[in-house]
């Protein structure tokens, strides 16, 4: 996790608008499929632009898989970094990366009975419940856009894109309850992993859809010498 915020500010910092080189600036702020979050951006001329930024998940998501109730942790924070390049005014290509600090996690929220590879096992039997999911901590991303932070006064951008994750890999833990050190329990266990690391395999890409707003910070004026 350090590297990792060692390198967001790195790009931060190379994103950050020089009196030589960048023609604009700006702050931006977005909501979508990675979260709420916000950017920093520079113009390098008409065609070219960086972002970096950062996206947090403000809240849980309360699934079913295999008829167990879970909760779903997702990796937050994350961090963005970008190059833009402007084919048509405000219509853009993208292409960069994204960090992720943690994985995903889902905590089981067990209040009754539940089948675990069909057989039905009770809260106390169970324990604590946690299903991980690990993806690649750098991840390439591909998209398009509209809007150009970089440059704009004022003004809305729109990104759709898609993360390319690789093949998730999870794994299922019970920890504190007494069938635990059962045979049969933690045979369940390992093909109920099994079973929903089926669900998994084949969705190697995570999509990007995020809109928001951007205030222009000024920019260069005239070239130093």
């Amino acid at each position: 996790m350090k590297k990792i915020f060692c390198i967001s500010i790195a790009a931060a910092v190379a994103v950050s608008p020089s009196p030589a080189h960048a023609q604009g600036a700006g702050i931006a702020f977005h909501v979508g499929t990675l979260g709420v979050g916000a950017d920093i951006a520079a113009a390098f001329g008409s065609h070219f632009g960086l972002r970096s930024g950062f996206n947090f998940f403000p809240t849980d998501i309360d699934v079913t898989i295999s008829d167990i109730p879970y909760q779903i942790n997702f990796a937050s924070p994350t961090f963005t970094f970008v190059l833009d390049l402007y084919l048509l005014g405000p219509l853009r290509l993208s292409g960069g990366g994204v960090f992720s600090t943690d994985d995903i996690v889902l905590a089981g929220e067990i209040t009754e009975p539940v089948p675990i590879n069909g057989t039905f096992y009770s809260p106390s039997q169970i324990g604590t419940l946690t299903g991980t999911i690990l993806t690649s901590e750098l991840s390439p991303y591909a998209g398009i856009g509209l809007g150009n932070p970089g440059r704009s006064k004022f003004g809305f951008f729109l990104d759709l894109g898609v993360v390319f994750h690789g093949t998730p890999v999870f794994t299922l833990e019970a920890v504190g309850g007494s069938a635990n050190t059962l045979l049969q329990f933690q045979s369940d266990l390992a093909a109920e992993e099994q079973t929903i690391q089926s669900y998994l395999t084949d969705i190697i890409v995570y999509p990007v859809a995020t809109i928001g707003f951007s205030i222009g910070l000024g920019g260069q004026r005239r070239r130093e010498r």
